[in-house]
């Protein structure tokens, strides 16, 4: 697979998701000064080598049954919103795991 996003822009992201619940796309736009473009590129890449799991609120109720209910610092009470957000995967988790060592 070719990578078309810097390997130490996606070690700092990583150790950003590491350190965080969930992620928005907005989030790494904010943290890594990214257009949309670029961000979209590196949660595609994180996707893809299934370090992330792509997390959709529903429309009824974003929150309910969602696994990061009770930590999630992304709660909306607005009903109509669709929010997406990534989480770590299992692979993602270890990844950090070894990243503290």
């Amino acid at each position: 697979m070719i990578t078309l996003v810097k390997t130490d822009l996606l070690s700092d992201v990583m150790k950003f998701l590491c350190s965080s619940k969930a992620s928005t796309l907005q989030d790494l736009m904010k943290e890594f000064k990214l257009t949309e473009a670029e961000a979209e590129a590196l949660l595609s890449t994180l996707l893809g080598e299934g370090l992330l799991i792509k997390v959709e609120a529903g429309i009824i109720n974003p929150c309910v049954g969602c696994p990061l209910n009770m930590a999630c610092k992304i709660k909306t009470t607005r009903y109509e919103n669709t929010t997406t957000h990534y989480r770590l995967s299992n692979s993602g988790l270890k990844f950090c795991e070894k990243l503290k060592t």
